[in-house]
């Protein structure tokens, strides 16, 4: 699917242009027809020879109307740039090719209108002017008499082969300003949009963000039904113009500026840092805080301006909005001042979860390389793929996770670094490091230490320090127990032999131990390193066979999935042990969680 729009000053014979392409009249409004002014966005389709439909979106040239203009603009992938012959360039016809360059609009054609009214001069002259600004050979039209449209069809049929569907643009979460809501009588409500990303099937839930009045609420609905140039279809992929039948919705609830995503949409946010460029002729004069109108989607908000700089030739700047809103990697948007009330500039989002508030750091500058510029540290793969609005799986490959966590490669060796540098102090005697301590000297957070500790241990530094529940412990005796370490594993081990899958808390087993916490932690560890028992979470440990008699017997229990409850019921356990164990086989893979219930994994044949 190609989207192919207009842009325009008022009057210069948009309309037109678009019924003598299609024979499609894209005034909707009565009042459009009466004034003969658009005032909308208007639409209509006509079929490629190659046998798909193009989608053709009308907008309004009024200075008034340039936020409409804006929100219909943003899906474009063709624009036809019209000026009147007689007439030529008016300050909505630059203002409108501005638009169109910021927003990114991969191929502008310019077409002069109006030929049949205008002398050969005032045609060649226009015909100049708007190719020296657009950089590409005009199209000479007349709409009434169809001079030119036959060769104008042409040029974009022609230009038309140049797309290729994205289809990672298919596989994203579905996102979709909506431009229009209205009430069919017999029908019930109905949004209309461009799908930007995703997809849309019939009977799918879908949720509507606005937040334009007030917090962004994420407030789901099922589609009834989905309507493509006049034709109900079952699947709508994005790039495609889309009428929504949603389920419950009233008009009231989806304004303009609202959009359409997936259920828990996850890229929501109000600071922004994205990249910018200005207009090199407007009247923009920079101081921190600065008001401007933000215009992405459908949607436009008054935000202020922090910590522009300038980085190898590229701008940056970040963006704070008075409310939440939704955005996806890479969403151009348009810059306007308040006053005068005029196009100042634009840009690209880059991510929605800045590092310092009202600056953009240097590494948030070079994503490539962010992880090398900023300092040692270590991220929940979640939370990194949310500040880029990507899945934790598409993050850059030099990155290495492990239990959802993200660092760079060579963070390892500052780590290892530090960690040989403890060694050496403790002069060859046993020491022991709080993790709060180690959080400090590594610059992550206490939470993450555990974790990224143990992939680290386990690679370069196995036998030689070991992990408590709360500590780093270094044994120079190489990991080899103590006699009183030795007993107290061996106890340790035989009560989790005789509870199975009902064992007391650690903390219980150290109470009745008569050892002191130092020895009971080296011995636990030591259970879980040799794989004696495993680690349900910081209470439970469980004995390595009886855990795997836990997954034969799901397995083997014919079930598809549990609830918590089913799965205490099942294997006779209290929500005391139910709970953690099903964090812990989901963890592993054994089951995988979809709502409030645990769905037993299949294991590969």
């Amino acid at each position: 699917m190609v989207l192919i729009g207009t842009a325009g000053h008022v009057d210069h014979g948009k309309s037109t242009l678009v019924e003598a392409l299609t024979g499609i009249n894209p005034m909707h409004l009565p009042e459009e027809r009466r004034r003969d002014l658009t005032i909308e966005l208007g639409f209509a389709y006509m079929e490629h020879p190659e046998g798909y439909t193009i989608g053709i979106v009308d907008v309004p040239g009024h200075e008034k109307l340039v936020r409409t203009m804006i929100s219909g603009a943003s899906g474009f992938q063709i624009a036809l740039w019209v000026v009147d012959a007689r007439e030529g360039l008016m300050p909505q016809s630059l203002e409108h090719l501005d638009v169109l360059r910021l927003l990114h609009v991969p191929r502008i054609i310019p077409v002069v209108t109006k030929a049949g009214l205008a002398t050969d001069q005032e045609i060649r002259e226009t015909a100049d002017a708007v190719q020296q600004l657009a950089g590409g050979p005009a199209q000479i039209v007349d709409s009434i008499n169809k001079v030119g449209i036959a060769s104008l069809k042409e040029t974009l049929f022609e230009a038309c082969r140049v797309f290729i569907s994205d289809r990672s643009r298919n596989a994203a979460p579905p996102y979709m300003p909506i431009d229009r809501c209205f009430v069919l009588r017999g029908v019930g409500t109905v949004v209309t949009g461009t799908l930007v990303r995703g997809e849309l099937k019939e009977g799918d839930s879908v949720s509507l963000s606005s937040g334009l009045s007030g917090p962004s609420l994420l407030v789901q609905y099922r589609i009834r039904s989905l309507h493509n140039h006049n034709a109900l279809v079952s699947r709508v992929s994005a790039g495609h113009r889309v009428g929504v039948r949603l389920h419950g919705l009233h008009a009231e609830d989806a304004p303009r500026g609202a959009i359409l995503v997936a259920p828990g949409y996850p890229w929501r946010s109000r600071a922004l840092n994205a990249q910018l460029e200005l207009l090199p002729e407007a009247a923009f004069r920079w101081k921190p805080g600065l008001r401007a109108l933000f215009l992405a989607a459908s949607f436009e908000m008054e935000c202020r301006l922090w910590g522009l700089v300038e980085s190898e030739g590229t701008k940056w700047i970040q963006i704070q909005l008075p409310r939440e809103a939704c955005f996806y990697s890479g969403q151009p948007f348009i810059l306007r001042s308040t006053n005068p009330m005029i196009t100042i500039g634009g840009g690209t989002i880059v991510d929605i979860a800045p590092d310092r508030p009202r600056r953009v750091t240097d590494a948030e500058q070079h994503r490539e390389r962010y992880f090398e510029i900023s300092r040692p540290t270590v991220f929940e793969s979640a939370a990194l793929a949310r500040k880029w609005m990507c899945a934790p799986e598409q993050l850059p490959a030099s990155l290495k996770t492990k239990a959802g966590l993200v660092w760079h490669e060579r963070f390892d060796a500052v780590a290892s670094a530090a960690t040989v540098e403890w060694m050496a102090r403790s002069k060859n005697e046993p020491a022991e490091w709080p993790f709060p301590a180690v959080a400090s000297a590594l610059k992550i957070k206490p939470k993450m230490v555990y974790p990224y500790l143990e992939s680290l241990l386990a690679e370069q530094f196995k036998g030689v320090l070991t992990l408590t529940s709360s500590t780093l412990r270094y044994d120079p005796r190489h990991g080899d127990l103590s006699e009183p370490e030795r007993r107290a594993a061996e106890n340790l081990l035989g009560k989790l032999k005789a509870a199975q899958l009902q064992p007391l808390r650690l903390a219980e087993y150290f109470a009745e131990s008569n050892v002191d916490k130092k020895t009971f932690d080296i011995a636990a560890s030591r259970l879980i390193k040799e794989g004696k028992v495993i680690r349900v979470d910081n209470e439970f440990v469980l004995e390595q066979p009886a855990w795997n008699e836990l997954e034969h017997r799901i397995r083997g229990s014919g079930m598809a999935g549990f609830t918590a409850s089913e799965f205490g019921k099942a294997f006779g356990l209290s929500r005391k042990y139910s709970v953690p164990y099903l964090e812990c086989l989901n963890r592993t893979g054994v089951l995988r969680r979809q709502g409030d219930r645990h769905m037993v994994v299949k294991k590969p044949s």
